[in-house]
């Protein structure tokens, strides 16, 4: 039987969608990118799904630019368990 909340197109040959984004911390936007990356090409238009992916990653990139105040000044952001610079 087909599982209705796990179903195939989220799930690889190991992990599924939703192991990845808990095993990586990952935030609402990383991890819907996420999703929509690993089910490419398992459910609908390939396309669409790149495109999915790629809002929630233009999302993301638009919120850690606005925390940034000048081009000099290093933003140091937290994203689940992991951190970084505007500078990396």
């Amino acid at each position: 039987m087909t599982d209705p909340i796990n179903p195939d197109h989220y799930k690889g040959t190991g992990m599924s969608a939703i192991d990845v984004v808990d095993a990586f911390e990952l935030d609402y936007y990383l991890g819907s990118a996420w999703k929509y990356m690993a089910r490419y090409g398992k459910k609908g238009d390939p396309i669409v799904q790149l495109q999915k992916a790629r809002w929630f990653l233009d999302r993301r990139i638009e919120q850690l630019q606005s925390h940034s105040q000048s081009p000099d000044e290093e933003v140091v952001y937290v994203t689940g368990g992991f951190s970084g610079s505007t500078r990396d």
